[in-house]
């Protein structure tokens, strides 16, 4: 069982690492350059994580806003894996 929870929480999904870079591109206070310098440490699940938290006070980049910036690209990319299912 330790087995398996492992390669649960060390699986990277593309999905949600699809979406988290989407979610930052989306991100209106974010520069290229800084994104750059975030993924050469971070996937962009990470990386979205560490700018929430870091940004708290700022409206545009704190974990609220993501989160619905988030839930906004997940219904486009559901709409677009929808329409090239068919």
């Amino acid at each position: 069982m330790q087995a398996i929870k492992f390669i649960e929480q060390n699986t990277i999904s593309p999905y949600k690492e699809m979406l988290a870079y989407e979610t930052l591109w989306a991100l209106k206070n974010i520069k290229e350059k800084k994104l750059t310098e975030y993924f050469n440490s971070y996937t962009p699940s990470e990386t979205l994580k560490e700018i929430s938290s870091q940004s708290q006070s700022n409206l545009f980049l704190s974990n609220d806003f993501s989160v619905q910036i988030t839930d906004k690209v997940n219904e486009f990319l559901d709409t677009l894996l929808k329409n090239n299912s068919k």
